[in-house]
């Protein structure tokens, strides 16, 4: 790549609150048995939600996790091998979804990131991936 070329940030933010709650599906939330226990993973939601955040420019994608601790994980674009993105009813209600990255990457081969607006994501990931490996001549072999 070319060092003069400035990253261009495409998704910088905390993952929303309502892209964590409805990745479990609310069927699943009110099957719990228990008001009490859906009334604690809701809380448990809410702090996952502030725990998390995903940044994503046109070079990698940033994901960070942890409140006390954190834990940061970089995945190159031109590492990505696939994604795929899931949408239940609620989801696609809410405009949220969980986008799935499978890749080289030997500490994640695969991350699942609920994110807002998945579709759009996902298809300038998409892009980016083409033209970062069009760009260092990348090729995958399986």
């Amino acid at each position: 790549m070319d060092m003069n070329t400035q990253e261009e940030i495409i998704y910088n933010r905390n993952v929303p609150f309502r892209a964590i709650i409805f990745s479990r599906g609310i069927l699943w939330h009110c099957t719990v048995g228990l008001f009490y226990w859906a009334c604690c993973l809701f809380v448990i939601d809410i702090f996952r939600s502030f725990s998390w955040h995903v940044k994503i420019t046109n070079e990698r994608i940033c994901i960070t996790k942890g409140i006390l601790s954190k834990a940061v994980e970089d995945i190159e674009m031109f590492r990505i091998k696939d994604t795929a993105m899931e949408q239940n009813l609620l989801q696609r209600i809410f405009g949220v979804g969980t986008i799935k990255i499978i890749s080289d990457d030997s500490r994640t081969p695969i991350a699942s990131i609920p994110i807002s607006s998945p579709e759009q994501i996902r298809g300038k990931i998409r892009s980016y991936i083409r033209k970062d490996r069009k760009e260092m001549n990348t090729i995958s072999i399986n």
